[in-house]
């Protein structure tokens, strides 16, 4: 083995064994409020060539309820991101630079990491400390580029929920007098630093963290933005539908999620910037026939008589309050994009 690379793994290996250290600890000490870790970012790592991505990764072996047999991950089922990756196959290209919230064990990153060509311009987010090891040990066997954050992204800083371990990890604002375990924090303008430019890709899958995020920084330079609905009782979706049409997003894809077959599956939506000089995206059915994948395609439009409509039409009602909740007008987007200039 080259020295270069015999000491690019021993630091892959020291990095691993103190992470695993600082997670373990993570679940039994308490932090008050307002003392966070330092901030920690993983840059990334700078391999050469494509990644190794799911499912393609997996092999004969996929199994979609089954762990995935290249990844590691406490409770995994290696299907349960399908849909992500194929909506990260179908319209992210090497031109974008993308923001990952809720990176968990880094399947997706990888997706992102393989359809960005592995150009580093990917940030992923995970902020629960147990599956920190796994992340980065992921990303090291499958020559992933993307950038780890090990926290949160905005200027507030947050506390995790108690599901340590658990696929569907939380954070939330900190309740006062409380003893919380708080995460760290790092702000918009250091993850641009990092990656060279603004993020013109946003995927959001961190279970309802929507409401914390510092949407009125990151939505001016968003042309794109992937979103798992997965926290109905903990996020007004209508009312961020709203919010996202005020802004001149419009809802593109519309998908059931494939690998939950209950009565109320999560929900995943495409929302592109409407710019008349951009290219068409393939819709949720083209893709689904050209690849023979089994999505749960259904109409992006507000269907007649829904319940969803309904609940849109109030909160189109309360538009001005809306905007004003998240720091967002239609003269800071303008202004963001005139600052950000075209994206692809």
């Amino acid at each position: 083995m080259k020295d270069g690379m015999r000491r690019a793994l021993l630091a892959v290996l020291l990095n691993m064994h103190h992470l695993v250290l600082a997670g373990s600890a993570a679940l039994t000490a308490e932090v008050p409020i307002g003392n966070t870790q330092n901030t920690v970012i993983d840059p990334s790592p700078g391999f050469v060539g494509l990644p190794l991505a799911p499912p393609h990764s997996e092999g004969r072996q996929f199994d979609r309820h089954r762990a995935c047999p290249t990844f590691r991950g406490h409770r995994m089922m290696c299907g349960v991101e399908r849909d992500e990756w194929n909506m990260v196959a179908a319209v992210v290209t090497p031109q974008h630079t993308v923001l990952e919230l809720g990176a968990r064990f880094g399947t997706t990153s990888c997706a992102l990491a393989q359809a960005t060509n592995n150009s580093g311009r990917v940030v992923s987010v995970e902020p629960d400390p147990s599956v920190h090891a796994a992340l980065l040990a992921n990303r090291a066997s499958h020559s992933c580029n993307f950038h780890i954050v090990r926290g949160t992204v905005g200027s507030t800083p947050l506390a995790l929920g108690s599901t340590f371990g658990g696929y569907d990890q939380k954070t939330r604002k900190p309740k006062p007098g409380k003893t919380e375990v708080m995460v760290p924090n790092v702000g918009v303008a250091e993850l641009e630093r990092r990656v060279g430019g603004s993020f013109d890709v946003l995927l959001i899958d961190c279970e309802g963290c929507i409401n914390e995020l510092p949407m009125d920084q990151l939505l001016p330079h968003a042309v794109l933005v992937l979103l798992e609905m997965d926290s109905p009782n903990r996020v007004n979706y209508a009312e961020w539908h709203v919010l996202l049409t005020s802004l001149g997003f419009q809802r593109v894809w519309h998908m059931l999620d494939s690998f939950f077959s209950g009565n109320q599956p999560p929900h995943h939506a495409l929302w592109q910037r409407i710019d008349p000089a951009r290219p068409e995206l393939v819709s949720c059915e083209d893709y689904a026939r050209r690849t023979n994948e089994s999505l749960r395609c259904i109409d992006p439009g507000l269907r007649a008589g829904s319940r969803e409509k309904s609940r849109v039409q109030r909160g189109h009602r309360r538009l001005p309050e809306l905007l004003r909740k998240r720091g967002l007008t239609a003269q800071t987007i303008m202004q963001g994009r005139l600052r950000s200039g075209p994206a692809g």
